[in-house]
């Protein structure tokens, strides 16, 4: 997954010329994703590594932000000289953004490469939950029609799993367990996980109009998209072995 194309792609809010964003490094190497995804011309990508311990409650962000900007002077200083028309300020955690927001103000210090020794308001935004794809924001693509395969896609995955608990219920379980996020509840039946996602799609009343946001916890097929965008191509063809195993697909066998 090209991150670098991944932050490009999120709009900006109209007028904005600064935005910050959380990227969760997910286990991989800090200093090899900033030094992917770092830009410095017109659309400034600066990537910050979170090495303290910040943004931990609500009431403290904007102050941690404040502390994260003049922690980092040096960095932001350096693009004096270079010529943009637009920053996003990085931050690269090892962890999720978890704590509720809202937009807040926080004071930019003189030096600041843009609007310095001014107050602006912001929001700290997740990558994976704001970034859209290009192709399917282009001219002439058939949004309708994708969306509607989603949905029949999903209706699939979900009544070939439930097919699967009579006899492979500890697959159908290990893959759902490792579909949920920390914060989701671990107990409950293997079934009563799958009457989740069957009522999520029950609750769809125009298939071309469905939406499968990436960090959804209703949705299965939201989950296995997070899978994708979050990994490794070798972690996510892992993970696929996983799915495969669940569904009970072979290379001879189509479902």
């Amino acid at each position: 997954m090209d991150i670098k194309q991944l932050i490009n792609n999120i709009p900006w809010k109209d007028g904005a010329a600064i935005r910050i964003l959380w990227l969760n490094a997910n286990g991989k190497s800090r200093s090899e994703l900033a030094e992917t995804i770092m830009h410095r011309q017109g659309h400034i990508i600066l990537p910050i590594i979170l090495r303290s311990n910040l943004f931990l409650t609500s009431n403290a962000l904007m102050a941690d932000l404040a502390t994260l900007i003049s922690g980092n002077e040096k960095e932001f200083k350096a693009l004096k000289g270079v010529e943009f028309t637009h920053i996003s300020v990085v931050i690269i955690s090892n962890e999720s953004l978890l704590i509720p927001q809202a937009s807040s103000p926080v004071y930019l210090p003189e030096w600041f490469p843009i609007l310095g020794g001014k107050e602006i308001f912001v929001r700290i935004a997740d990558v994976f939950d704001t970034a859209e794809l290009a192709p399917l924001n282009s001219e002439g693509a058939r949004i309708e029609k994708i969306a509607s395969l989603l949905f029949e896609a999903e209706i699939l995955i979900v009544n070939r799993l439930k097919h699967q608990i009579a006899y492979q219920e500890g697959k159908v379980r290990g893959l759902i367990d490792s579909l949920r996020s920390d914060d989701e509840n671990t107990g409950g039946s293997t079934t009563s996980h799958i009457q989740k996602y069957e009522a999520h799609l029950a609750g769809v009343s125009v298939a071309r109009a469905y939406r499968p946001a990436a960090k959804s916890k209703a949705s299965i097929l939201s989950k296995l998209i997070y899978q994708v965008i979050k990994n490794s191509p070798d972690a996510t063809a892992a993970f696929s072995k996983k799915l495969a195993s669940a569904l009970s697909i072979t290379a001879n066998n189509v479902v």
